[in-house]
């Protein structure tokens, strides 16, 4: 199981919602873009600005997109 598998489940929500929460509250203030004709697909990214990892969830997802820990 994925670390971002494993937030999901804990928190009840998709992989979509946890990766979109991810990039909402990374310091470099990325912004996805959102589109999608699937309305499913648009709740999962509504839910994702509601969704507030904590900061061990944040930086295990961190780790898990570069592959190694921070220095």
């Amino acid at each position: 199981m994925t670390s971002l598998d494993a937030v999901a489940k804990d928190r009840g929500v998709s992989r979509t919602t946890v990766a979109l929460s991810w990039l909402l509250n990374h310091p470099s203030q990325i912004l996805p873009v959102i589109g999608s004709t699937n309305p499913q697909r648009i709740r999962e990214a509504a839910t994702a600005l509601d969704l507030h990892l904590s900061r061990e969830e944040w930086y295990r997802l961190l780790i898990a997109a570069r592959g190694e820990p921070l220095p």
